[in-house]
Order: structure tokens, then C-alpha cells, then sequence
């Protein structure tokens, strides 16, 4: 049985891998409207997913905790990942970006099949 949290966060995250790659290729003005659409809809929704997948695995006493703790990640690895992804051209940095979201999602697989 899928859970919410898998169905929302797999596709919201292929839909994240499909705008680096539009943006990696993007021929025209066209392909880059897809590619901010694709990465709103990806981002918006996997973000409050990941976010409430956190919190309803923290003890009651301390979601608020596991809330600090992923903004405090979330920004350390926006942080991190401008300072690595600025030494290299846009093309590499979209497909870059891609591939580590393709990783998240084995990632993910991974921490399912083990909580189980």
C-alpha cells in the first residue's frame, strides 16, 4: 500500500529532475516555462511533504526539534550546494542538480524499505 507521503514525494521529485533537465537543454523560452513550472510543481509539493514525513516521525515532544532541524539542513544545504554549484557552468549544475535528485529517490526507497 503507498502512503501518502510516497505517492506525493516520487513524482513531485521526477518532476524536479525533468525542469534541471529542460534548464540544462532549454533551446528556447518555451522549454524554460516548462521547466519553472515542472520545478514549482515539484519543489511545492515534495518540500511540506518531506517537512510533515520529518515531523510524524519525531516523538511528540520533540517536533518542534525535528522542524528546526530540517529548515536547519534545508538552508545549510542550500548554502553548501551554491558555494559547490557556482565553480562550474549552468549546464553542469542542472544536470548535477538532477542526478542528486535522482539519488534522493534511492535514497528514499532506501530509508522506506528499512523502516520497514
Amino acid at each position: 500500500m503507498i502512503k501518502k507521503d510516497q505517492a506525493v514525494f516520487i513524482p513531485s521529485t521526477l518532476f524536479i529532475v525533468a525542469a534541471m533537465l529542460l534548464l540544462a537543454w532549454m533551446p528556447s523560452n518555451m522549454i524554460l516555462y516548462m521547466a519553472a513550472i515542472f520545478y514549482g510543481i515539484g519543489f511545492g509539493a515534495v518540500q511540506p511533504a518531506l517537512q510533515a514525513w520529518s515531523l510524524e516521525h519525531a516523538a511528540r515532544n520533540r517536533k518542534g526539534m525535528a522542524n528546526a532541524t530540517f529548515y536547519s539542513f534545508f538552508d545549510l544545504g542550500i548554502g553548501f550546494g551554491v558555494t559547490l554549484f557556482g565553480q562550474i557552468g549552468y549546464i553542469s549544475i542542472y544536470i548535477m542538480a538532477a542526478v542528486s535528485m535522482g539519488i534522493s529517490i534511492l535514497a528514499y526507497l532506501w530509508i522506506l524499505r528499512k523502516m520497514k
